[in-house]
């Protein structure tokens, strides 16, 4: 073989894992789809003001088209505004989604929290409820549950959510006794 020839074969091995890793990296990756199934909750649509609803509809497109990144990029950007409480309250529910649906769960944790805080008796907050009681079961804090049923009931919140926490807390149960 020729000089010039093992050159360009040598340059050729050295490009080509290059070439794989940013190819793979432009694979799409099969998430969780928090618009369907049993976390699923439809934007509180009545309740949002019209001057939000193109920013949060652009975001809900996003993560219709599985783009989470981008759709929590925007939902970041709608919060940055201080928006009325319910478009905080909701940015914040899917925000938590997202970073659940990526993996990032301690990250979610702080959204979770703060539409429990601010419970105005929205259908997202009752999942934002059971939401946070599967993120303190991963994350192996389960202590904060009570704290959470505590916290409930002391604010005097509607008994739905203190319904959704301990179903929660059952289903989970019985999840994990399947699993063993």
């Amino acid at each position: 073989m020729a000089p010039r020839a093992r050159t360009r074969w040598f340059i050729l091995l050295l490009l080509l894992p290059a070439v794989l890793v940013v190819s793979c990296a432009r694979l799409p990756v099969k998430r969780p789809d928090i618009l369907s199934g049993p976390s699923a909750v439809p934007m509180p649509e009545k309740l949002i003001p019209s001057a939000y609803r193109p920013a949060l509809d652009e975001a809900e497109k996003a993560l219709a088209e599985g783009d989470y990144l981008r759709g929590l990029r925007l939902y970041e950007a709608v919060l940055e505004k201080e928006p009325p409480a319910v478009v905080s309250s909701w940015g914040r529910f899917r925000a938590g989604q997202i970073l659940v649906a990526l993996d990032r769960p301690r990250e979610a944790v702080p959204f979770f929290e703060y539409v429990v805080e601010h419970i105005q008796g929205e259908a997202f907050e009752k999942e934002a409820v059971v939401s946070l009681v599967r993120l303190y079961r991963r994350l192996e804090v389960p202590e904060r549950i009570m704290t959470l049923a505590e916290d409930l009931r002391s604010r005097n919140v509607p008994a739905v959510f203190l319904v959704r926490l301990f179903q929660a807390c059952l289903l989970y149960t019985s999840d994990a006794a399947d699993e063993e």
